[in-house]
């Protein structure tokens, strides 16, 4: 066994993501079903297995972000949020698709997409960056520097992370501001 198989992998926001663009696109073949309740059970269950998963589920979302005492807890906060994006997307889709149970799909999408917006939940508007959080909710990387790498980011640091919302654009914007100020960051 090799130290890279024994580490904590983020959320497979590829997964949920990759589906709903699938779905969306109205590619034939996928099995709605499955799909969405991978995405549900992903959302809402603990992992037996530490190295895959949510970490800090229940915490995470009665707090609203991974706590800092967790490594790389920024990132397990944004993948979470675009990963629930995903499933709120797979819910709508199964929604339409089956009307009998439409009324749960929809509440679950309204649900999974209220989460999606927890990333708001570790942006600094001072900075203007994705910090960690401590439990209490104070800035636990104080002093702040944007290029320091690793620690509360997955294999980058907060400059790779500042636009990690694909999948809520006009609420990104808005935490910097509006679209002027969204596009001044992007050059910066």
């Amino acid at each position: 066994e090799t130290a890279a198989s024994n580490a904590v992998q983020p959320p497979a926001t590829s997964d949920e993501l990759g589906a709903a663009d699938l779905v969306s696109a109205g590619l034939e073949g996928i099995d709605l079903d499955t799909a969405y309740a991978a995405a549900l059970r992903n959302a809402t269950c603990a992992s037996s297995d530490p190295r895959f998963g949510r970490r800090e589920l229940t915490e995470s979302l009665r707090r609203g972000w991974v706590s800092a005492a967790t490594g790389e807890s920024v990132s397990w906060t944004l993948e979470g949020a675009i990963a629930d994006a995903g499933a709120a997307a797979l819910a709508r889709a199964a929604a339409r698709a089956d009307p009998a149970r439409s009324p749960r799909y929809q509440a679950e999408a309204r649900y999974l997409a209220h989460r999606a917006l927890a990333y708001a939940a570790v942006w600094d508007p001072v900075t203007r960056f994705f910090r960690p959080r401590a439990d209490d909710g104070t800035w636990a990387d104080e002093p702040f520097d944007p290029r320091v790498w690793g620690g509360a980011h997955t294999e980058t640091n907060a400059w790779g992370q500042r636009f990690s919302a694909p999948h809520d654009g006009a609420g990104l914007a808005r935490l910097f501001g509006g679209p002027r100020g969204l596009g001044e960051a992007l050059d910066a």
